[in-house]
């Protein structure tokens, strides 16, 4: 399949927007058999989307595209292609540090995930010198993936995770 770049925007996601995380995950089971846990409920999606709000320094955003996608967002009219956490100033000042950038297991593999990752890299330019990432678990594909966007292993936190980091 062919790599293709696309317009991905995002929005903030709300706890009110659990269920469209919710489904998002479910299109993604395999991520959740990767790093060895359930996939979550919804009450638990929602709460965590409720943890997000109090953290000043923590972004839940669902990426967003018009191109492709099959789970609506009645509040921009797009289609709902992934989720993205991450968190302002750590592990320390001047770091971002993604904790999760998942793309619907339907649409991975079609150049998707690149471009959010490159459309948040392009915000953070000004607000963080470091981009780190965390790959939980074993996640060769996740470890390639961030990779080829330039990103370097930078931290060995086995056995639950790896970071890798790009300086802006």
């Amino acid at each position: 399949m062919q790599l293709v770049t696309f317009d991905i925007s995002s929005r903030f996601a709300s706890p009110e927007d659990a269920f469209l995380v919710h489904q998002l995950y479910s299109e993604t089971p395999h991520y959740f058999d990767i790093i060895s846990i359930p996939m979550p409920t919804l009450g638990e999606v929602h709460q965590e989307l409720d943890l997000v709000r109090h953290d000043n320094r923590r972004h839940a955003e669902l990426l967003l595209s018009r191109a492709v996608g099959d789970i609506p967002d009645p509040k921009s009219g797009q289609n709902v292609v992934g989720y993205l956490d991450y968190k302002l100033a750590y592990p320390q000042t001047g770091d971002a540090m993604v904790n999760l950038l998942l793309i619907s297991g339907k649409l991975q593999s079609r150049g998707l995930g690149r471009s959010a990752a490159r459309e948040l890299e392009g915000r953070l330019k000004g607000q963080a010198k470091r981009v780190l990432v965390s790959i939980y678990g074993q996640n060769p594909r996740a470890e390639r993936f961030w990779k080829s966007l330039g990103y370097t292993f930078a931290i060995d936190a086995k056995p639950v995770l790896d970071w890798y980091a790009k300086a802006l």
